[in-house]
């Protein structure tokens, strides 16, 4: 079994293996043990109401749009994509008639700002000064996330929204969105080694810039094909069941 102090991630990355199973590690040394499958989010009835209301206030409906959140931040500034390159995808997605919005916590706001500014259409609106169950509640009424690896890139996941998810300087295997519908684009560094302390501090963002604005935007409508072919009668918003 491991302890607490084995909840580092010195020992994610020797191991490879994904973080939630780790911490599931310690809950199934339980006598009755639960049967691990992955991290999950349930909402309460007035959560999820609360997001149909707030959707419809944007003018959006989650049943019939193709609703896909983005968040540009991360609480690591290592692993945020540029600014730039996330205005020119915002701005390719709501021209193809997208409605996208755009996830704004306390340290994000420069940046969903400037994306918001710059992206300057109709289709594109910030979700700001909400809570966190609230933010998961809209997530999960979006066909699509779309964010670097970030705390809401895991939240999303857990509510069982697909995800497309860039990673540069930490490790997909270890990190990744779990679930069997998400794409990662990961990006390539010649210094790149994920056991390796440098890849922490590591200025360049080589990996990062890698990951080029076509490609990401190749992927995301590649995702929303699919999932069109699998939500039931076509619509486009909606996921689950």
């Amino acid at each position: 079994m491991l302890n607490y102090a084995n909840f580092d991630e010195e020992v994610f990355l020797r191991e490879r293996r994904h973080a939630s199973r780790h911490f599931c590690d310690f809950v199934c040394s339980l006598p009755t043990p639960p049967v691990f499958s992955r991290p999950k989010v349930y909402l309460e009835p007035d959560e999820r109401q609360f997001a149909l209301g707030y959707l419809s206030d944007c003018g959006l409906n989650w049943k019939n749009d193709c609703i896909i959140a983005i968040h540009a931040g991360s609480g690591d500034p290592q692993k945020r994509w540029f600014a730039d390159r996330y205005r020119d995808v915002v701005r390719s997605l709501a021209e193809g008639g997208s409605k996208v919005l755009l996830l704004s916590g306390p340290s994000d706001a420069g940046i969903a700002n400037r994306v918001h500014k710059e992206a300057a259409h109709d289709n594109v609106f910030i979700v700001s000064g909400k809570a966190l169950r609230e933010v998961a509640a809209i997530i999960e009424r979006s066909t699509l996330f779309f964010g670097n690896d970030s705390g809401l890139m895991h939240l999303a996941a857990a509510v069982d929204t697909p995800v497309v998810a860039l990673f540069g300087p930490s490790d997909p295997v270890v990190w990744g969105p779990t679930g069997n519908r998400n794409a990662v684009l990961i990006g390539d560094c010649s210094r790149l080694d994920w056991a390796d302390a440098p890849c922490n501090t590591c200025t360049h963002q080589e990996c990062l810039d890698s990951i080029k604005t076509a490609e990401v935007v190749r992927v995301i409508r590649e995702r929303l094909r699919y999932l069109s072919k699998c939500l039931p009668g076509g619509c486009a918003g909606r996921h689950f069941a």
